[in-house]
């Protein structure tokens, strides 16, 4: 993060619950009743009586349609974001009848239309509806903070609504981003976090003047990793501190991860002009990988490194639902999969700690606990790591890892 992070500050984090999150919440909640009142328009109407309503429809529907039975919208189409993004439209069949109709010379006659029913798909809501669950929970822990935000009123006036609602839901996400907004980059790096790295990088992160601060916002940061050494001081200082379940550190940290999400829709380039590297997650993963590479002697964690890469593989279910597919390394610098080395991915594992070692796969590998937080701290200050406590499972730990990071990219 290449701004000061001004955590200290109250009237940082008023700003930062008051504007920067609440404008996320009003676009997003305002979007998401923007689909519920279309569901409620479309409701069991076939498309001749929704065109007889406005020629709106007309657009959503059939914008952008080729003469191709085949292929029936083009890759910029108005129908096909309806479809694709905002979850809304006819599928191919009914489609290429219509292009044959109109390719025989006929007009789109009432009788036609009335046989072809709209179908609402999986779109962007899906991820647009955990963010709003988790910042609904973030408002309600700090309502006496901060005004809980109204949902954005949208109307459906025109054949862009649709459009125009999730363009100011991307506008708001870019603000939120931590590698633009620094209390967002604190929040993600103090997830899961070794003490000792924290406190190098945040000194003041313990004082009580700073605890009850990030308190009055809900932000819990608490020890969640003793090691098992018999010295409790080192105990102390090689634990992992993180933020508690449920507050809203952690919930925060949650939009930010569905927000990576969100950018990495497919097909969402082909109607928003976004940055030429419009994944936001790659984006950042890349900078924050490259600075692991120059802080660490590689050669010194190499048996960790073997371990780490033994573990799980996962593409979503390491950090939230981010997709680190096929598509990203066909767009970056030229990395075609699989024929990159080491291709960028989650690996993640329960894994056991006692009195300072690290036991993967049920002990059948172990690893020295010192270099393992020693290797790890780096990647968990940028939240591209993490290791938390395993639900209903004592002294068992979910350990979430980023892998492929070690050589230039």
């Amino acid at each position: 993060m290449e701004q000061p992070i001004n955590f200290r500050s109250e009237e940082e984090w008023r700003s930062y619950f008051g504007r920067d999150l609440a404008d996320l919440y009003a676009k997003v909640a305002g979007f998401l009743e923007l689909r519920s009142e279309v569901e409620e328009l479309v409701d069991e109407k076939n498309l001749a009586e929704l065109i007889e309503t406005s020629k709106i429809w007309e657009k959503v529907f059939f914008g952008g349609l080729t003469r191709d039975e085949n292929n029936p919208l083009g890759p910029k189409a108005l129908a096909r974001f309806y479809r694709n993004i905002f979850g809304l439209g006819v599928d191919d069949k009914a489609l290429a009848t219509v292009i044959s109709l109109l390719n025989q010379g006929f007009s789109l006659e009432k009788k036609t239309l009335r046989s072809i029913m709209p179908k609402f798909l999986l779109g962007v809501e899906i991820v647009l509806e955990e963010i709003a669950k988790k910042l609904r929970r973030v408002f309600n822990i700090v309502r006496d903070v901060v005004p809980v935000p109204e949902p954005k009123k949208y109307a459906i006036d025109d054949r862009l609504f649709g459009m125009t609602a999730l363009m100011d839901v991307l506008n708001s996400s870019k603000r939120i981003f931590p590698l633009y907004n620094p209390l967002s980059f604190f929040i993600m790096s103090t997830y899961s976090i070794p003490r000792f790295y924290a406190l190098k990088e945040y000194p003041e992160l313990e004082e009580k003047e700073v605890k009850d601060l990030l308190e009055k916002f809900g932000i819990s940061i608490v020890n969640i990793i003793y090691p098992g050494f018999p010295d409790e001081e080192m105990n102390r200082e090689l634990g992992v501190i993180g933020h508690s379940e449920w507050s809203t550190g952690a919930q925060v940290r949650d939009v930010i991860i569905h927000l990576y999400a969100l950018f990495q829709w497919p097909e969402l380039s082909n109607f928003f002009t976004l940055e030429e590297e419009s994944d936001e997650f790659y984006k950042y993963a890349r900078l924050y990988t490259s600075r692991a590479r120059r802080a660490l002697d590689l050669d010194t964690f190499s048996k960790v490194l073997s371990e780490l890469h033994a573990l799980s593989t996962s593409y979503g279910g390491g950090i939230g639902n981010i997709f680190l597919h096929k598509s990203v390394y066909e767009r970056n610098e030229g990395l075609k999969w699989p024929r990159a080395k080491e291709p960028l991915m989650f690996r993640y594992d329960n894994v056991n700690i006692e009195k300072g070692t690290v036991l993967f796969r049920g002990g059948s590998a172990k690893a020295n606990y010192s270099d393992f937080v020693s290797l790890l701290s780096p990647l968990a200050f940028s939240g591209l790591s993490y290791i938390r406590p395993a639900q209903e499972k004592p002294e068992t730990y979910v350990l979430c890892v980023l892998t492929g990071w070690e050589s230039e990219r």
